[in-house]
């Protein structure tokens, strides 16, 4: 397997943006369909996958590994969690979503945070 890649920091690289892409895609959701029902599947989707055993496997494989290399948890952190809460904001600036006084939230990635 290394003679794929030029270190094992970029195999970790590799496999981290790998699941990450694959586990965003399984969380998309429909633009079509109401906000509501926007917001519950992503927030049932997002929670499934942060519990999964794929993705406890990989944080705790990857905590590890940071002590010895930080760059590997700046890429996890990057391409999981990070890439998660962007694209929640993406979905509450799509949608407007104001708050009670009517206003448009001025930072959507600020509530995003809050997963």
């Amino acid at each position: 397997m290394y003679a794929l890649f030029t270190s094992k920091d970029r195999l970790f690289a590799a496999a981290i943006e790998r699941e990450g892409s694959r586990q965003m895609a399984a969380i998309d959701a429909t633009d079509d369909a109401p906000l509501a029902d926007v917001l519950l599947r992503f927030g049932t989707d997002a929670a499934a996958l942060l519990l999964s055993p794929s993705n406890t496997a990989m944080t705790r494989t990857v905590s590890g590994e940071s002590v010895r290399s930080p760059e590997v948890g700046r890429l996890f952190h990057a391409n999981g969690p990070d890439r998660l809460i962007r694209r929640f904001a993406g979905y509450l600036a799509l949608a407007r979503v104001v708050v009670s006084s009517a206003r448009p939230i001025p930072d959507s990635r600020r509530p995003s945070s809050w997963l």
